[in-house]
């Protein structure tokens, strides 16, 4: 078996995070970042949409997915056989 590459410690409450300066500005910018991921995830299942209707050969694939890097002259698709899942931590006493 593969050695852990992190390890759960818990979590902390986000109402005694407000106090800091430091919280606020991550939060403002984690917020940018989550709403161009929704804007990207948005773009990416209208792509998975059309690339099933220009191809016979993925139209049966359950769940398509692709890859891009920017500068890339192609993209690798690939049907995903396996799914994750997350699991609650501890909470961890702050301040």
């Amino acid at each position: 078996m593969a050695e852990p590459k992190t390890r759960a410690l818990g979590i902390i409450s986000v109402a005694k995070l407000s106090k800091h300066q430091e919280w606020n500005a991550y939060a403002q910018a984690a917020k940018a970042f989550s709403d161009a991921k929704d804007k990207a995830e948005e773009a990416k299942a209208a792509m998975k949409a059309a690339l099933k209707k220009g191809s016979p050969d993925l139209q049966q694939i359950g769940n398509l997915d692709f890859t891009w890097s920017v500068g890339a002259k192609e993209i690798s698709v690939f049907e995903q056989l396996q799914t994750t899942t997350r699991r609650r931590a501890k909470e961890i006493a702050f301040g």
